[in-house]
């Protein structure tokens, strides 16, 4: 460990003493930083949590009969007894290492017509549809000439 700290050691001794204020004050700094280290408490991880096949498939947006299908490809499946059960820590970790939502998994979650958007997205969609083309059909029907 002494090694480490060598150069410094070099450093006091080479200093001239006009400028050994200057670095007191510097090793003092690090002195403060050190101690401040070791009395600061050790932070504990938090235990992970087990989920179900449910809560799984929400939070990687796929359904539960893929997860039920492919769970040995993922790192993160655990089984207990025959209840297949995930790690949650296990499943953030692998939605950081695939950089978050993909496209597709990002606009399903939204409705974006993706096939799991709910059936009321799709029905409010084609209901503002069928409302531009009636507004378009009056509008067209006010703006032609009378036929006397």
């Amino acid at each position: 460990m002494r090694e480490k700290f060598h150069p410094v050691l070099l450093a006091v001794k080479e200093t001239p003493k006009n400028e050994l204020p200057i670095l007191v004050s510097e090793l003092t700094e690090l002195l403060s930083l050190a101690v401040a280290r070791l009395a600061a408490p050790a932070v504990q991880p938090e235990p992970d949590t087990l989920l179900d096949v449910e809560e799984a498939a929400h939070r990687l947006h796929v359904s539960e009969d893929y997860l039920y299908h492919h769970h040995p490809q993922f790192a993160f499946t655990r089984r207990v007894g025959r209840k297949l059960l995930f790690s949650a820590s296990g499943i953030e970790a692998y939605i950081s290492k695939q950089g978050g939502l993909t496209t597709w998994r990002h606009g399903a979650r939204l409705g974006a017509g993706g096939r799991n958007e709910t059936r009321t997205a799709r029905t409010t969609r084609r209901r503002s549809r069928k409302d531009h083309a009636e507004v378009a059909a009056r509008s067209m029907d006010t703006t032609e000439a009378p036929s006397d």
